[in-house]
This record gives C-alpha cells, structure tokens and sequence, in this order.
C-alpha cells in the first residue's frame, strides 16, 4: 500500500452539507448506558419515531453496535437495520462520513469508515 500526504479535499472531495440532496439518512441507535439515561429507552423510543418520520421522505439505515436486534424490532420493516461498530448515535461526529466531488461529467462518493477526519 502507497501512503500518501495529500488530503482528499486535494482531490476535489468536500464533506457535504446535512441539508443537501442524498440517496439515504444513517443514524446511529442510542444504546451507550454512560451517555443515555434509562438505558437509553426513552432516547430509543424517540428514535423511532424520528427514523419512521424521516423513511416517509427517503430511505433509512440505522447502525448498531451492540443492539442491532433490539433495533430490529422497534424500527418498522422497512427501516433497514446494520449491525456496525460505533460510538455513539450522532453520525456526523462519531460514524461513517461520505465525502463527494462532482465534476461535470460524473459525481463521486466515497463512504468513509468511522473516525476518519480530514485535515482542511
């Protein structure tokens, strides 16, 4: 493997804007215990209805860690459920992060494994 010193964003990819257009939501489950109360069932039940109000529109994919089956049976069918290894439920500061370019003939995305950041 070839390691190399440039960054992505010198490659023309940039860590698009939450309110852009996409193909899917990621969320993460809320399931840590130090960071949720009640072993993150009141957290949980509102990420339910978070996630189903959110497929209304485009698709859903949820991740977790330890969970994956409980989450299972709380999202509804069609709320597509990965068992990942993360951290925590925000994904923009702790889970995979898709990076684009787009050029004028093709548009790029790279999905990129949790904990990676770029350097600006």
């Amino acid at each position: 493997m070839q390691e190399s010193r440039e960054s992505p964003a010198d490659h023309g990819f940039y860590m698009p804007a939450e309110w852009e257009p996409h193909a899917q939501t990621w969320i993460g489950w809320p399931e840590r215990q130090d960071n949720w109360r009640h072993n993150a069932l009141p957290a949980q039940r509102v990420f339910v209805d978070v996630a189903k109000a959110i497929s209304v529109f485009e698709p859903v994919v949820c991740a977790s860690s330890a969970q994956w089956e409980n989450a299972g049976k709380q999202l509804p069918e069609e709320i597509r459920v990965v068992e990942m290894s993360m951290n925590d439920s925000w994904f923009r500061d702790s889970g995979p992060t898709v990076v684009d370019t787009r050029s004028y003939t093709s548009r790029v995305s790279i999905f990129l494994p949790c904990r990676c950041f770029l350097e600006r």
